[in-house]
């Protein structure tokens, strides 16, 4: 949101300006996009701009609705401009010298910056001359210098992920289960379309990867090969459980423990690829590890109708058992990652 500072007291108000940034000339119904004609891929990419504005001179400017207005007649100039022509070239670079995950958050973050430029302020008024286009130029070079140059050094060398459906990334798609993702709506705002991931667009250890500095998304267990697994693997299984009936009213799925028995068969292959357990320890130590599991425990054991867990257990009961064999199966992880002699 708006950042505090001594300028901000000259703000007059704010507006949040709605933007579609997958298709800057036009936007793509779900009809239309289900085609498979379809000339986009699916998805349309929307973005909140939270616009500060400020004291005008002009009264006809005052009123915010005609500020929005009049906003939008520039970006509406600007469609068919050389800046969206050069900028469309440069994201088509980018997708090919960096592939598409570099592609997608390029799109999504430098697109805004880029259409914010649309609304930069100047003595009290809308800019609309050639330092606006020539700052955009720049902007846009100077991003894609960075991404094709590379992005530097990731925090850690491997990214490893337990969990559910929250941090699943397609380990159920070949399953017979409801527990699924892998076709749309799912995936709609997610440039490769739907994964198997339980959301429109990336899940939180797409996130926190991107974060740490990684090029690609950790890729699933199931389709992790060679050496992609020593930057990390994604062992997360929708509908799964602490407990190993968990979820199973829902169809196949991969509870915690077999998800822990995947992770040791993943660090028997790192050893094979780096020769030595001492090499393979060193590697693992340094890696970072999230766990995201236990809700399903709840919803899809003890709360459903299909398990007679809470004919069994107080909830108060099945909490402590809950957390007993959850702090085994992190003991084992470590055990697991750590202890290789």
């Amino acid at each position: 949101m708006q950042e505090v500072s001594k300028e901000s007291s000259n703000l007059n108000s704010t507006a949040i300006v709605l933007l579609n940034t997958r298709m800057l000339r036009s936007y793509s119904s779900v009809k239309e996009m289900v085609k498979p004609d379809a000339k986009s891929p699916w998805g349309n990419h929307f973005a909140f701009l939270h616009v500060p504005i400020p004291k005008f001179t002009d009264s006809g400017l005052s009123d915010p609705l005609e500020f929005i207005k009049k906003a939008q007649q520039i970006i509406k100039s600007k469609r068919s401009s050389l800046g969206v022509y050069l900028t469309a070239k440069l994201l088509k670079a980018v997708d090919k010298f960096r592939g598409p995950e570099v592609y997608l958050r390029f799109s999504q973050v430098e697109e805004r910056k880029l259409l914010y430029f649309v609304f930069l302020l100047k003595e009290g008024k809308i800019v609309e001359d050639a330092p606006v286009l020539k700052m955009w130029y720049l902007v846009t070079l100077l991003s894609l210098s960075s991404l094709v140059n590379g992005g530097g050094v990731p925090q850690v060398p491997c990214y490893f992920i337990f969990g559910s459906s929250l941090y699943d990334n397609g380990n159920n798609n070949a399953f017979v289960t409801a527990a699924r993702a892998n076709y749309p709506p799912y995936g709609i705002d997610f440039r490769r379309g739907p994964t198997g991931r339980f959301t429109n667009g990336r899940n939180t250890a797409d996130i926190i990867a991107e974060l740490l500095g990684f090029d690609n998304y950790i890729p699933p267990f199931a389709s992790a090969r060679g050496q992609d697994i020593l930057k990390g693997v994604n062992y997360a299984s929708g509908s799964s459980g602490i407990r190993d009936e968990t979820g199973q009213h829902l169809g196949a799925r991969i509870s915690m423990n077999q998800q822990l028995l995947n992770h040791q068969s993943t660090i028997s292959r790192i050893v094979s690829i780096l020769g030595d357990n001492e090499s393979a320890s060193k590697l693992l130590s340094k890696c970072i590890y999230t766990v995201g599991i236990g809700n399903n425990d709840y919803i899809g054991n003890y709360f459903s109708r299909f398990y007679p867990t809470r004919s069994i257990y107080t909830i108060e009961r099945y909490a402590e058992i809950l957390i007993q064999q959850y702090s085994g199966q992190l003991k084992v992880s470590l055990l697991s990652s750590f202890d290789l002699k």
